[in-house]
Parts: structure tokens; sequence; C-alpha cells
């Protein structure tokens, strides 16, 4: 794949990105207090474990991420027992 062809998937995936969350929003006549408690119920109501700030504990320095802090967690409760 050339560099022109890359640039103009990458075009369309954003186009398409901003689209969806245009549909998103819309659906909630442009409210966003309503998108995100719709969407805090819908975390909550998923029953998985969800990242909220100030909660660091398990954190280690290097990880790229939350996925990473939840698979250390994992891994440390399954070596505890």
């Amino acid at each position: 794949m050339n560099r022109l062809s890359t640039e103009s998937l990458s075009d369309t995936i954003i186009c398409d990105l901003h689209r969806i969350r245009e549909e998103i929003v819309d659906s909630f006549g442009g409210d966003l207090r309503r998108l995100t408690d719709d969407a805090r119920r819908q975390q909550d109501a998923s029953g998985k474990r969800i990242w909220r700030r100030g909660e660091a504990s398990g954190w280690k320095r290097g990880q790229t991420s939350v996925l990473d802090c939840t698979t250390l967690n994992s891994n440390e409760n399954e070596t505890a027992r």
C-alpha cells in the first residue's frame, strides 16, 4: 500500500468515527449529560470493573494502559491463591 492510499484510508476511518460520534450524540438530542448518564448506566449494568479516576492501586511504572493494570491485578490475585 503506498503512502497516498494509507492516508486516504486514515481519512476515511477518521470521517467514519466523526459520523458515528455525531449519530450517537444526536440520538441523545445533543445532550451530553444524558449520553454520559446512559454510558454510566450501561457500565454499571455490565458488572465489569470500571476504572475510575483516583484508582491507582496495582498500577506499575511503565504500564501503558488500564488493560495492563487489570491484567496485572488478575495475575497477582492468581499468584496470591
